[in-house]
């Protein structure tokens, strides 16, 4: 099976699920040590559920045309992580059992090869090939053949309610309904990463803007997946509003998506970035992750940050690589071979100051207050800034006799003076 090779928004998209679910797990491992060590033959359910896996595999990045290693996808990223969690836990005296539902159509064979490269990257846990959901087991890598949509509710069913489960839901067009999104983010212990088409809802939603009479049934067939995907009508204001921008059309198109996302359930925050066509300044998704947990949001500001600037430069290597490869194929020459093709990219990594932290902290800690530290990250959850930026904020307030506290521990107190 020829493999296509991985453009820079998918490098983006992986290293995110790396580091969200190697970060997920350990948050996870940590929090139930004090538990696991006072009752006898704990086990902690890791499960890593992905809907649409693909073959697990890329034959290299498209930044190095010349090199055709194997790149392995989100399936093996995603479980490799929790695997590695799971040792950790192991040398901690935490049984740690790792379970895996990987979901995908099987044409041409693809669930076989799916469970090929599963094995050749070292996937420990045991593969098993099912046709439905009733067979799940724990412990196991489950591959379901078949539409994930028509397996949501047995995958759901099958999740007992001490599993912690991280979701991966990276559909293919527009067409995840929203109220099979919300019974799988609805439930209390899953945390997610999700992949919004921009593009693809702004390219087949603006049939939205003609005359019933003159939609064919193609354009019918559209707005219907786009209700579903949102659950509502209302996107179609945006859609028929064509007097804005593309750009600002599909900055609205997110942030309505994400609204939806976040009414699914009170607790939860949720994350986005913007995943760009490579040579077009545009949106082509965007990737939202969420949580229920205050340290695994602020750690989801930290990827977020680091992902958000390390974008531009991957798409720019690889817009360098196609024009340097038409160049070659061109035959023509270049009197400064090692100079740039494509401008690089300026990308501004300060750090927040602590002026533009301290409203924000001063406006949820009122005058005579008391919170918990942790109880405060979560209230700044929804901000971009990072746990260390916080705290800077934090020791200046307590520097200028605004605040009290010993040390910035999860359960520490902290008093607002005035």
């Amino acid at each position: 099976m020829p493999f296509p090779a991985r453009p820079a928004q998918t490098r983006v998209k992986h290293e995110i699920v790396r580091q969200y679910s190697g970060a997920w797990a350990g948050i996870i491992v940590n929090g139930v040590v004090p538990a696991a060590r006072r009752r006898v033959g704990f086990v902690l359910d890791l499960v890593y559920l992905e809907g649409f896996a693909g073959f697990g595999r890329y034959l290299g990045d498209m930044n190095q045309p010349d090199d055709r290693t194997a790149v392995w996808g989100s399936p093996v990223i995603g479980l490799q992580q929790l695997e590695a969690v799971s040792n950790v836990g192991s040398e901690r005296g935490i049984t740690v059992r790792v379970t895996g539902i990987l979901v995908d159509l099987n044409r041409d064979g693809q669930i076989e090869e799916l469970k090929e490269n599963l094995l050749a990257a070292g996937i420990e846990t045991p593969i098993t090939c099912l046709q439905n959901a009733s067979g799940i087991r724990k412990g196991r890598v489950n591959l379901i053949s078949g539409d994930f949509r028509d397996h949501v509710n047995g995958i759901v069913d099958s999740i007992q309610p001490r599993d912690f489960v991280l979701a991966f839901l990276d559909p293919y067009g527009e067409s995840m309904r929203m109220d099979s999104l919300a019974r799988i983010l609805g439930r209390p212990k899953t945390d997610s990463i999700v992949l919004f088409p921009t593009a693809r809802v702004d390219r087949l939603g603006g049939c939205v803007a003609k005359l019933p009479r003159d939609r064919d049934p193609r354009d019918s067939s559209n707005i219907r997946r786009i209700n579903h995907l949102y659950g509502d009508c209302e996107w179609q204001k945006i859609a028929i509003d064509r007097e804005q921008t593309r750009k600002k059309r599909e900055i609205d198109y997110g942030i309505l998506y994400r609204n939806r996302v976040r009414e699914i359930d009170e607790d939860l925050w949720v994350k986005n970035i913007a995943l760009r066509f490579t040579g077009m300044n545009r949106e082509a998704y965007s990737l939202l992750l969420t949580t229920r947990d205050a340290d695994g949001g602020m750690r989801m500001n930290d990827i977020l940050r680091k992902a958000e600037a390390r974008k531009h430069w991957l798409l720019w290597e690889d817009l360098e690589a196609k024009l340097r490869s038409r160049e070659a194929e061109m035959g023509s020459g270049n009197l400064f071979p090692d100079w740039p093709r494509a401008v690089p990219p300026t990308i501004n990594s300060e750090a927040v100051s602590k002026e533009h932290i301290i409203p924000s902290i001063l406006d949820v800690v009122l005058p005579g207050e008391e919170l918990q530290y942790k109880a405060l990250l979560g209230k700044l959850c929804d901000t971009p800034y990072l746990t260390r930026e916080i705290n800077t904020a934090l020791r200046y307030l307590r520097d200028q006799r605004h605040f009290a506290f010993d040390k910035l521990r999860k359960s520490s107190t902290l008093r607002r003076l005035r």
